[in-house]
């Protein structure tokens, strides 16, 4: 009967405060993704596509590890200073750095490789994206060219420079110099891997681009769903690079002429018709862009590596490695910009990549596709790794929404420094490269990395410490208080 008496409990009625709330964060969310954005500035039509790497990079080398049965092509910039090992993304290259290169290489030394199944490096096993393989490859690589086996003779199988590689300067030196791995997304977990790995010995600072494990698992599952909507080759370079503008895959032009170019590479005879046979879509001209969805940590579109015309020829790889992949512009008809095609002083030479004439069109030089058996490999785990690295720590993001908890309780706890970029899309560092570089050269400055430790001045000999004495009532001994 008491039940009968009080009856059926009412509905529960929605909360118009908690209604509200919702709308209001929703609203202010997509407020402030439209205020971050950073406008795109006009586009220079003169600006040469593709952009040398000589203009950003002092030195390209081979480096040969037998060990992991691997040739790394490498970027160096810089002479002097503290080592910056950058780590390029998930389908990137070491080009990807080139505009942190120019702005760091008066600091520091920068190396920018070429992770394996990427750009010009060659592997055996080129299928292998694996956390703990990509880790021990960049382990190898730093101590052929800085650490115990940086004189060993023949890891450089050839290079181009106008000045001496940096490997080079390491034979004879005792210590290998003090190094900061930085990573982007996919090389921003790798390059934390590494660091955990223990095997560079002079390893003094870990500064990670864009990538946190609680939104990289997340976004996992759509991530098949954005590669399929990429488009599977273009038309021409300029077809490719106003796709990445057009779509926020890149912001910067400049970014995109010298590290967009790389990533693609151009189809060989017959090949475009297999392209069609397998059902990967019509290459894609500038009049069929399609938005592409914002990418996650997980979600990095290609990059390799562009030479320019006037480059000498490439080397030609060990008997045991297959062929080098041909090199984007090889092979390609076509006026060159910024300067003749002879070349000469340095000047940018390349090719519009323009299919007009009938020629073949350029496909993705990495198939991110392939790695994605290894995804979930690459982010598990890695907020803790990261956090008990014991090493000074810096997190660049594009904004604070990407922190997940226990890097949310560390940066609490004051266990790394994090830097927010609000105005970059993903590829932070080449979005606003003046300010990725700034960090990333304040965390060196911060930390006094490469330079030597402070030293406590001593009294001279002969002259007696002076301790400070303490005074007053607060501080006074028992048997020194003054009288009541």
């Amino acid at each position: 009967m008491e039940g009968d008496q009080w009856g059926a409990p009412p509905a529960p009625r929605p909360r118009p405060d908690l209604s509200r709330a919702l709308r209001q964060r929703a609203a202010a969310n997509a407020a402030d993704g439209a205020a971050d954005a950073a406008p795109q500035a006009p586009r220079d039509p003169a600006l040469p596509l593709p952009l040398s790497w000589s203009h950003y990079f002092d030195a390209q080398q081979d480096v040969h590890c037998p060990e992991r049965g691997a040739t790394f092509h490498v970027y160096t910039a810089g002479s002097s200073g503290p080592v910056v090992l950058c780590l390029h993304g998930g389908g990137y290259t070491g080009l990807s750095w080139a505009l942190i290169a120019r702005q760091l290489k008066d600091k520091c030394r920068v190396v920018a490789p070429d992770l394996r199944a990427h750009g010009l490096t060659q592997a055996l096993d080129g299928a292998d994206f694996s956390a703990a393989t990509l880790a021990a490859d960049v382990v190898a690589l730093w101590q052929h060219m800085f650490g115990s086996q940086a004189g060993d003779g023949g890891s450089v199988v050839a290079s181009s420079s106008a000045t001496q590689l940096p490997q080079q300067e390491q034979q004879g030196r005792a210590q290998p110099p003090p190094t900061v791995l930085v990573g982007h997304s996919m090389g921003g977990a790798i390059a934390v891997h590494a660091a955990a790995l223990g095997g560079i010995s002079s390893l003094a600072g870990v500064v990670v681009i864009d990538v946190v494990e609680g939104t990289a698992i997340a976004s996992l599952p759509y991530m098949s769903t954005v590669l399929q909507k990429r488009p599977k080759h273009f038309a021409s370079l300029q077809d490719a690079v106003d796709w990445a503008m057009d779509t926020g895959m890149c912001k910067r032009q400049e970014a995109a002429h010298v590290s967009l170019p790389s990533m693609l590479r151009q189809m060989g005879t017959g090949e475009g018709a297999a392209v069609a046979a397998a059902g990967l879509g019509q290459p894609l001209s500038a009049g069929g862009l399609e938005p592409l969805a914002e990418e996650e940590d997980g979600d990095e579109e290609g990059a390799a590596d562009v030479q320019d015309a006037g480059q000498p020829p490439q080397p030609t790889a060990p008997p045991h490695l297959p062929p080098r992949p041909p090199r984007p512009e090889a092979g390609v008809t076509g006026p060159v910009l910024g300067g003749s095609s002879s070349g000469g002083g340095g000047g940018v030479g390349g090719s519009s990549g323009s299919s007009s004439s009938g020629g073949p069109g350029w496909v993705w030089r990495t198939q991110l596709e392939q790695s994605a058996p290894y995804w979930e490999g690459w982010y598990s785990g890695l907020s803790d790794m990261f956090l008990g690295l014991r090493v000074p720590k810096v997190l660049v993001l594009a904004g604070t929404d990407r922190l997940d908890r226990p890097l949310t309780i560390g940066q609490m706890q004051g266990k790394f420094q994090p830097v927010l970029l609000p105005q970059a899309g993903h590829a932070v560092h080449e979005d606003e490269p003046d300010r990725t570089a700034d960090a990333i050269a304040t965390f060196i400055r911060r930390f006094r990395i490469g330079e030597p430790p402070l030293q406590v001045p001593r009294p001279a000999a002969g002259v007696p410490r002076v301790l400070p004495v303490p005074i007053g009532p607060a501080f006074a001994l028992p048997d020194q208080r003054p009288p009541q």
